[in-house]
């Protein structure tokens, strides 16, 4: 009876090691590239990507030539100190993002969707003369004040949407690890059976 319960224990560890492979919703973000220039190169949305609502990021990594970003479309531009520029999802108000710009130069967003709201794939952050294009998967995001340069500070942060879903999946670490230890539970009671 033992045997029997060990195994099914060791069974019931290895299939939850299993099921936490799938993809759990987690925040990442990637830097993908900083952009700088003068007048609209310096600019994402409204210069490099094109002009509102019609902005759409994409990146392609100029060493490689990899496409890091798939053309994502503008969900909403949010900036410092106030206002608000849409793009063309019908669902967004502007009111789903929570932007902190703090006096260092740092700061931190929130995303919070109601229905069919679109996913941030993408967000960037405007300085100066440039800006940062960031990669993104999950619902926080946060920037720090080494993201400037010449010293003007944040001016926007705008968020696009991939239309696909999240293109930068974070793996669970600790999927793998149970795993293991489901299968190397099971391989000792195997061998203490023997």
């Amino acid at each position: 009876m033992n045997g029997k319960l060990a195994i099914k224990g060791a069974a019931l560890i290895a299939a939850m090691g299993m099921a936490s492979l799938a993809p759990l919703p987690a925040t990442a973000s990637t830097l993908l590239g900083y952009f700088t220039g003068q007048g609209n190169l310096a600019n994402d949305c409204a210069g490099v990507f094109g002009t509102p609502p019609n902005c759409v990021a994409s990146y392609t990594d100029p060493d490689t030539g990899d496409v890091l970003l798939e053309p994502t479309p503008l969900i909403a531009k949010i900036d410092y100190p106030g206002g608000v520029t849409l793009g063309n999802f019908a669902s967004i108000t502007g009111n789903e993002f929570t932007v902190t710009f703090n006096s260092d130069g740092s700061g931190s967003w929130t995303y919070n969707p109601v229905g069919d709201d679109p996913e941030v794939t993408a967000f960037v952050i405007k300085d100066g003369n440039g800006f940062w294009l960031f990669g993104s998967s999950g619902l926080t995001g946060s920037w720090t004040k080494d993201q400037q340069q010449g010293g003007q500070g944040v001016s926007h942060i705008t968020f696009y949407d991939g239309g696909e879903g999240p293109p930068f999946e974070v793996p669970e670490p600790a999927a793998l690890g149970l795993l293991g230890l489901g299968l190397a539970s099971m391989a000792l009671v195997r061998r203490r059976r023997k």
